[in-house]
C-alpha cells in the first residue's frame, strides 16, 4: 500500500486509506460504477462506516482516484492481500480454493445434459 500512499496525501478530505477500502469494497459487491460508489456513501450504512464519520465524496474523486492513483499499482496491492490476511491471521493458509463457479455455456440451449451445464 506505501506505493499507493505515497501518490496522494489527501483528496478532497478522504485520506489515502478510506478511498481504497471503499473502491474495494464496492467492487466486492460487483459495482464498479463511480457515481453508484458516491450514491452508496450516501445511503449505505457499510459505506458510511468505511468513510469514519467523513462526508462522501463525489463520483468525479472516485473516478480520478481509479485511474490516477490506484491503477498504476492494483495488480501489486491485490497481489500482496492474501499475504497481508495470512498476517493478520485472518486466513490460515491451510486451504487453497479455486472458484468453482459453474457457467453455462450457450449451446446448452439447445442439448442439455441431466444437469443442464455442458459436458
Amino acid at each position: 500500500m506505501a506505493d499507493l500512499y505515497s501518490t496522494y496525501e489527501r483528496i478532497n478530505s478522504v485520506s489515502p486509506r478510506t478511498l481504497p477500502k471503499i473502491v474495494l469494497y464496492s467492487y466486492m459487491n460487483r459495482d464498479y460504477s463511480s457515481r453508484s460508489m458516491e450514491l452508496n456513501c450516501k445511503r449505505d450504512i457499510n459505506f458510511m462506516f468505511l468513510l469514519e464519520g467523513v462526508s462522501a465524496p463525489d463520483h468525479a474523486t472516485f473516478a480520478r482516484f481509479r485511474s490516477i492513483h490506484f491503477a498504476p499499482c492494483s495488480k501489486r496491492i491485490l497481489a500482496e492481500m492474501p499475504n497481508a490476511l495470512f498476517d493478520m491471521g485472518e486466513i490460515s493458509g491451510e486451504a487453497i480454493f479455486i472458484d468453482g463457479t459453474k457457467m453455462k455455456a450457450d449451446h446448452v440451449r439447445h442439448s442439455k445434459s441431466k444437469t443442464g451445464y455442458a459436458v
